[in-house]
């Protein structure tokens, strides 16, 4: 007992070390032959001393001498135990050269690796399976129970034709929110072929089982991007603990901003950021927060100007961009700093229309799709119909630098508020 708890410690601390998998051709007799020839050294121990006719008890007597007696020169209980383990270590390896044979003449799919490799693996066997076969190192934190979802893969080719997850499979990728494409490799049994990409390093410890690399899946948001005007102009005239200090102060009011307004903080580029609406709730609720952030944002600015009037030679002004559209969204970035943020055309599109703030010489400009979504009636803002770079389709905008006008026009209605008052 001792003994396989050990190897299961050390299993467990070596799974993922460079080699291991290369070398288990032969940690694995050893392992076998180790307790099996322990215990047939104790074995042979007791047949000896059952031959001399002394009890077993006596040979720990410490003032017992013990007496060897010649034996006949026959196979012994430990040789014929240790020719019985060789015979079964060598059968053992022998069907596994006959299952590679059978496997590739019988029924078998082929999985297509995303570093180029293909590896051939009986039906049945499962994708986490047919990986350590192919000596492809793969994350399994868990061991292939489906408790850490370390193991999960991208399949981009062949997922109609998997067979549907199980109980405990659904349960684990419902439990970190995975995208249909998304298998477990531990559960995961194909009948034919597939193309997969693992989505966490194969060093991938317990601690980093969301981190690292890029996951995600496509959804709908509202992106706004949110740009402090004459930024180079600051650092020109300003000492850079100065300009730092009221980097500092821009940021704190914006993030204040997003918190009010239930936004999420996902990107940061010097002076500037992105944020994303909408990860609950619908479009239009999306929509209408990302409009009460911008005019939340204006408000902040005011008041940190109003603070740091005598630090500046004129006002801090902001460009906000906003759209909405679907986006790539999930944890992304280097292992060690993952950041939940978005990828997509939504969210270059979003940072289009912010440039934009500086051709129609306004604060806000949202895509004509956010602002209907948001239920709101614009018509008193004046409406573009511009191509983006990068865009060739025309996009219809509204530029908006009457702040206060938004913001009378996303206050609710007396009615909405007794409602909202006795709910």
């Amino acid at each position: 007992i001792v003994w396989a708890h050990m190897l299961v410690g050390l299993h467990y601390w070596l799974r993922l070390r460079r080699g291991y998998r290369q070398a288990l051709g032969v940690l694995y007799p050893l392992a076998l032959l180790v307790p099996l020839l322990a215990i047939l050294g104790f074995a042979r121990i007791g047949a000896e001393l059952q031959a001399a006719g002394q009890p077993a008890a006596d040979y720990y007597s410490m003032d017992y001498p013990l007496a060897y007696t010649e034996q006949p020169a026959t196979f012994s209980l430990g040789d014929i135990g240790l020719l019985v383990t060789l015979g079964l270590i060598g059968a053992t390896l022998s069907a596994r050269q006959i299952r590679a044979v059978v496997k590739r003449k019988g029924n078998s799919y082929r999985l297509h690796h995303a570093n180029g490799q293909t590896l051939v693996a009986l039906q049945g066997r499962s994708i986490l399976e047919a990986l350590r076969m192919g000596r492809i190192a793969h994350a399994s934190v868990c061991g292939g129970r489906a408790r850490c979802t370390t193991c999960r893969v991208r399949v981009s080719e062949g997922l109609e034709l998997l067979p549907p997850p199980n109980d405990l499979e659904r349960a684990a990728l419902l439990r970190i929110a995975a995208a249909p494409n998304v298998r477990l490799a531990c559960q995961t049994r194909p009948l034919r072929d597939l193309q997969i990409a693992p989505l966490l390093a194969a060093d991938t410890l317990p601690g980093d089982r969301r981190k690292g690399g890029m996951q995600g899946r496509e959804r709908s948001v509202t992106a706004l991007f949110v740009d402090l005007r004459g930024s180079t102009r600051l650092g020109e005239t300003k000492l850079p603990y100065d300009v730092l200090f009221i980097l500092n102060q821009f940021f704190a009011e914006m993030a204040s901003a997003l918190q009010k307004t239930d936004g999420h903080y996902a990107q940061f580029n010097g002076d500037g950021l992105l944020a994303l609406y909408g990860l609950r709730g619908g479009s239009k609720r999306a929509c209408l927060a990302a409009l009460s952030g911008a005019v939340t944002m204006h408000r902040h600015l005011q008041k940190l100007n109003n603070t740091l009037a005598g630090e500046l030679e004129q006002p801090l002004r902001i460009g906000i961009g906003i759209h909405y559209g679907s986006a790539i969204v999930g944890s992304m970035g280097p292992p060690e700093s993952p950041i939940v943020s978005a990828i997509g055309d939504t969210i270059n599109l979003a940072a289009r229309l912010e440039a934009l703030t500086k051709d129609y010489a306004c604060t806000l400009v949202a895509s004509a799709d956010a602002v209907q979504r948001a239920g709101i009636d614009a018509t008193r803002f004046a409406l573009h119909s511009v191509q983006v770079r990068g865009k060739q389709e025309i996009v219809e905008v509204y530029a908006i630098d009457d702040i206060d006008a938004l913001a009378k026009l996303l206050e609710p209605s007396p009615l909405a508020q007794r409602k909202r008052g006795t709910e």
